[in-house]
């Protein structure tokens, strides 16, 4: 036992090693990308590019022989002492484009920093939904008739959840499980899940396909196949329907000119013989 758990915590710790590495060698990547880029749009020769590399390398902060990062005092200036470098290397035309190239780079990292304080204040606003995000569920949810407490629903990467109630706005909570796996957003369109689904009942969901139980249709939907529902009534000519059987939920269809495309989920679909 004792090896076994020796064993797992080697891998672990290759394992996140190999990650850093992995996102260290992306960031490098990416800054001498942004270098060549600069040094392209300021049209530098050979000797200027060489120089002007080895300055923009230097206002990489470093760590200091404690192997902590240097103050913010330090970083600024290091930065005015690169800065004058760069002025010394450069034209005064190429040293004022190089500024503006700067200008323009620092407006997008504060635009996008602003950005990402916005939907994690609306987060914490809302249980953890943002406009755009509760925007496409509403869309969805419109067709919901069952009470729902959008205080109690969050959304983490993409995936939402319905809250035990009671835990909703707590912050810094790790869950086993976060609650009703409700479905996932992609892009501007909700798909909802297999377990949402399930708790819901007929009468809760605006459109819904009931067949018989004795329709050979049910198997049919129970393999993953695509069916034809023209025969059937529901509540919306087109778009998602509660499918169910005797009046009880299956799982979700979407459907199109009279034919119900199969949502139920993969792995609960029937294995067909042979």
């Amino acid at each position: 036992m004792r090896k076994q758990i020796l064993s797992l915590a080697v891998a672990l710790l290759i394992g996140s090693t190999v990650c850093m590495a992995q996102n260290h060698q992306k960031g490098k990547a990416d800054r001498e990308k942004r270098i060549e880029k600069m040094v392209t749009d300021l049209g530098l020769n050979e000797k200027q590019a060489k120089d002007f590399k080895a300055a923009m390398e230097e206002m990489r902060p470093a760590k200091n022989k404690s192997d902590e990062k240097p103050s913010r005092e330090e970083m600024q200036k290091k930065k005015k002492e690169v800065d004058a470098k760069i002025k010394s290397i450069l034209t005064d035309e190429q040293y004022k484009k190089y500024q503006d190239i700067r200008k323009k780079d620092n407006a997008k990292k504060k635009k996008k920093a602003k950005k990402g304080r916005k939907d994690q204040k609306e987060r914490n606003e809302a249980a953890g939904c943002t406009r755009q995000e509760r925007a496409v569920l509403e869309s969805f949810f419109a067709d919901v008739k069952a009470e729902v407490d959008w205080k109690r629903i969050e959304v983490r990467k993409g995936f939402a959840y319905y809250l035990p109630e009671g835990v909703e706005g707590k912050k810094n909570l790790v869950f086993v499980r976060n609650g009703l796996y409700l479905g996932e957003i992609r892009k501007d369109r909700f798909e909802p899940s297999q377990a949402f689904a399930m708790v819901l009942q007929k009468k809760e969901f605006v459109s819904s396909i009931d067949f018989p139980a004795k329709d050979e249709r049910v198997i049919r939907y129970l393999k993953g196949e695509t069916v034809d529902v023209s025969d059937l009534e529901c509540g919306k000519e087109k778009g998602w329907q509660l499918v169910c059987v005797d009046g009880y939920p299956l799982g979700w269809g979407k459907l199109v000119n009279g034919t119900l495309k199969n949502k139920y989920l993969s792995g609960w679909r029937m294995k067909v013989n042979g």
